[in-house]
């Protein structure tokens, strides 16, 4: 099983992350402070034993070759794909193009099963465990799927499977979906994981690749396709009781990062069976000169205010009588005296002046963008406003 090739798809733009995508591509988004989305399928490889890993780039793509050549690369397991390196004319036109792109790879090295992975979940699993079964079943094609509320259906791509597990349609993001017209608490949703036997892959990306009318997407195309043709199989990860979350949105980022810092997180970074890698620079460790509750501090921070239910990537500054609460504080930011943060995303480097008030209603996410659209509140006009209301 461990010829099996792995290819981490990390060419999307992120626009449903938007502002926070505009200059930082998804993969590289920041979670726990010091880790990036990108880390977690890649050390999931590492630990599962797998070591021919692809990934595949495109939309600013040179911070994320920068990051890869920093950690990843010099581990040895580690090559990346732009859209140059394959054999088309052009970027990728959507997730199944881009490994389509690399067919010719794929043929040299003439693997007997290719792994295709997403770059932006949160999860720890052991991808020999999904080969076993994907191999017992004797699957053509394997879905990694898990449990969501169906009322959450129209956020995935959905699947309908019999009492053995075989897929017997897919829809992508459904507004209506079977499951809701059968009244089911929950449906099964695809991780965006797949398995596919090398022949199978072939198959259906050249297929795709003639169809003037396709997306050339896994889950929109692909997928409804190799359905009708293969014995496909959905290999459902819930049984393991495992934590899984897809933060492709502002409040699935926001409350994947919010996670972390309950009392009791349905993820828990610290299990040394099961390493998450990153690539840290060298920072002093973080100083702290009042207090903080329930939060991660990375390294190089320094906070002379109150911190309560919040995680601060490196290199943070937060001065004197400034209160953070229930925040994500991404790298570099600089916060000044007397201010109140509270339910809010601050981009990476930002500045906020001092008096400030944020308060997310229900999440506030500041860039420097947007802090010179809209000045925020300051602690003055938040008084007055208050002695008007008294009045």
């Amino acid at each position: 099983m461990k010829n099996t090739v792995c290819f981490v798809l990390a060419g999307g733009r992120g626009e449903r992350l938007l502002p926070l995508t505009r200059s930082q591509p998804k993969p590289l988004l920041s979670y726990a402070g010091i880790y990036r989305l990108i880390d977690f399928p890649l050390s999931n490889c590492l630990n599962s034993g797998l070591e021919r890993i692809f990934v595949i780039c495109q939309y600013l793509c040179y911070p994320i070759l920068d990051y890869l050549n920093k950690y990843w690369a010099k581990k040895g397991i580690i090559k990346y794909i732009t859209p140059q390196q394959g054999f088309g004319t052009g970027w990728y036109m959507g997730t199944a193009d881009a490994v389509y792109q690399s067919l010719e790879l794929i043929r040299e090295i003439n693997p007997p099963r290719v792994l295709i992975l997403a770059s932006d979940h949160i999860y720890r699993m052991n991808y020999m465990n999904f080969l076993r079964e994907h191999l017992e079943k004797g699957a053509e094609v394997s879905i990694g799927a898990v449990e969501v509320p169906t009322k959450e259906a129209y956020r995935f791509g959905i699947l309908g499977t019999d009492d053995m597990g075989w897929v017997r349609y897919f829809t992508e993001k459904p507004r209506y979906a079977k499951m809701v017209l059968e009244s089911k608490k929950t449906c099964l949703a695809s991780m965006g994981i797949y398995i596919f036997n090398t022949k199978v892959l072939f198959e259906a990306l050249s297929w795709d690749a003639q169809d003037p009318y396709s997306k050339h997407d896994f889950g929109g195309d692909i997928l409804p396709w190799i359905i009708r043709k293969h014995r496909v199989y959905a290999y459902n990860f819930s049984r393991q009781d495992a934590y899984w979350m897809d933060v492709g949105t502002i409040n699935a980022y926001y409350e994947a990062n919010m996670e972390l810092v309950k009392e009791r997180s349905s993820f828990a970074l610290y299990d040394p069976s099961w390493p998450i890698y990153t690539y840290q620079r060298q920072l002093p460790p973080a100083y702290t000169l009042l207090s903080f509750q329930n939060s991660f501090i990375s390294p190089g921070c320094c906070i002379k205010g109150e911190v309560k239910s919040s995680i601060l990537s490196p290199s943070v500054f937060i001065e004197e009588g400034t209160e953070v609460s229930d925040s994500i504080i991404l790298e570099g930011v600089k916060i000044g005296k007397y201010c109140r943060i509270s339910r809010a995303i601050v981009d990476e480097r930002v500045k906020i002046e001092s008096g400030t008030v944020i308060e997310g209603a229900p999440i506030s996410v500041v860039t420097k963008e947007e802090l010179k659209k809209k000045a925020p509140i300051s602690i003055e006009e938040v008084r007055k406003k208050k002695i008007a209301q008294r009045a």
